[in-house]
């Protein structure tokens, strides 16, 4: 037997679940332009393969605090939040980006649970001191 069947075996129903394979940004940020996109890439195609559409919506993905912007799909895995450039994010703000379990790839699968992950917009640093007497 193969280790793939194997694993398949072991883990019942875990090869048909619908995951995140990746997203980002995360942690802290270096600069507000790291925040220039929101991207987040799933195990399986989530739009038909060659049919992507111009107007994007994803309702199964929420940002907080809310930020203004529009979706776009950059192949049928990969969903991207491009945040209004008119509207500049605020340093030292932290956000929390969710992707619902109403998230259905194209075969019908869905996320088991809530993935969610964080990153948070540039604070102050103290770069240098300057030691002095008089």
């Amino acid at each position: 037997m193969s280790a793939l069947a194997r694993a398949q075996q072991a883990a019942p129903g875990a090869a048909t679940a619908l995951s995140v394979v990746s997203a980002g940004p995360t942690g802290e940020l270096g600069s507000v332009a790291q925040a220039a996109e929101i991207r987040v890439r799933f195990s399986e195609p989530m739009v038909p393969i060659g049919r992507l559409p111009e107007q994007v919506s994803a309702p199964f993905f929420s940002v907080r605090p809310a930020i203004a912007g529009t979706f776009r799909w950059a192949g049928p895995t990969i969903l991207v939040f491009t945040p209004d450039p008119a509207k500049a994010l605020p340093n030292a703000t932290r956000y929390v980006v969710t992707i619902a379990t109403s998230a259905t790839a194209v075969s019908g699968r869905r996320l088991p649970q809530p993935f969610a992950f964080a990153f948070t917009t540039p604070t102050v640093h103290l770069l240098r001191t300057n030691w002095y007497r008089q």
